[in-house]
This record gives C-alpha cells, structure tokens and sequence, in this order.
C-alpha cells in the first residue's frame, strides 16, 4: 500500500479506513471525508444513491443498534480506482444476539473518496425472471490483469 505523491490516500488506504476507523472505531467524523456525495450502493436487485445525510444516518441506526460490530479484512485486493475487500465480521445487538458473517465487497475509489459500493446481500434471493442488474462492472479490466471473473445465480439455493 503506497501513498500517492500528491497526498491523495490511495483507494486502498481509503477503504482500509472505511472498515477499521469508520466502522470498527465508530467514527462518524469520518464519513465525509471517506464518502463520496452522493455515493452510489448496489446490492443484487436494487442500485441505491446515497447523500452523506444517508450514510450517516444510516451508520447512527447501525452503531446504535449493535453495540458490538467488528470488520478484519482478510484478502484485499486493489487495481486502479477498484478495491476488493473479503472481510469477516462479528456483532452483538441490544437484545444480545449475536452473529458472525463474512462477505466481499468491491468499492469504486475517486478523489480520495468513496463513490461506489458492490455488496452481495445475504438472505436476498431476486427470481431470475424479474431481469434485476448487479450494477455495471466491466470484467476485461479484471480478465486484462489475470484476475477471474465468475457469477453465479443462487435463486435456487437455500
């Protein structure tokens, strides 16, 4: 992870802050300078622009309901303004469940900000018939750098 010379944190530096302060140290201060106005969030079935007014009310439903809520990055992966992150995570809510997840997520990096968010929801299943986009990703950029792409449909999987 190299900083770029003009100062500007790398896409990657910006995403690592995104989880481990904004998240993990609850740093609501944080999501104007991480967070691009407005930032855009995909998830399968649904596409989501979002103002900063948002995301931090958003983050203040979130925080409050988990007093818990931990985020490690495990694998991350950065290409130009791309960063892939699989993380693991673990919260605990008021009422004292408790869960563990993990997911990938990819993040568009513009301007020292985040301006889009690729997240595959769990629990969310979107039939196939109803013709619903996961966003627009171009795979040859993935496929030009040795990096493969796949999809899967889980429609039928319980």
């Amino acid at each position: 992870m190299t900083a770029n010379p003009d100062l500007t944190p790398t896409p990657e530096q910006v995403v690592r802050r995104y989880l481990e302060e904004m998240y993990n140290e609850r740093r609501l201060d944080l999501v104007g300078e991480l967070i691009a106005d407005p930032e855009i969030r995909h998830a399968p079935g649904e596409r989501r622009v979002m103002s900063l007014a948002d995301n931090t009310e958003r983050l203040e439903k979130m925080f409050a309901q988990c007093p818990v809520l931990r985020f490690e990055p495990s694998v991350v992966i950065a290409q130009d303004d791309l960063v892939s992150v699989a993380w693991n995570g673990w919260s605990t809510q008021n009422d004292g469940r408790t869960y563990e997840f993990a997911a990938v997520e990819l993040f568009r990096v513009q301007d020292g900000k985040i301006t889009e968010i690729w997240n595959a929801k769990e629990r969310k299943r979107i039939p196939a018939s109803a013709g619903r986009r996961f966003g627009r990703l171009d795979p040859t950029r993935f496929l030009d750098a040795g990096i493969g792409v796949a999809t899967l449909y889980y429609g039928d999987i319980d």
